[in-house]
């Protein structure tokens, strides 16, 4: 994790099989208002979905 004037600018990830993910951030808002609807979960037509 990379920070930026203390707000977090950048996440770094490597995988088991070594590939690196870097995710860089613009604009950060920390503890934003959202929406509950935007956090529906709609699986593609033919997916299986498991239910517990």
């Amino acid at each position: 994790m990379g920070f930026r004037s203390g707000e977090l600018a950048v996440l770094e990830m490597m995988d088991s099989i070594g590939q690196k993910s870097s995710l860089r951030f613009s604009s950060f808002q920390a503890n934003a208002a959202l929406e509950a609807s935007s956090f529906q979960f709609k699986p593609p037509p033919g997916a299986d979905v498991i239910r517990q």
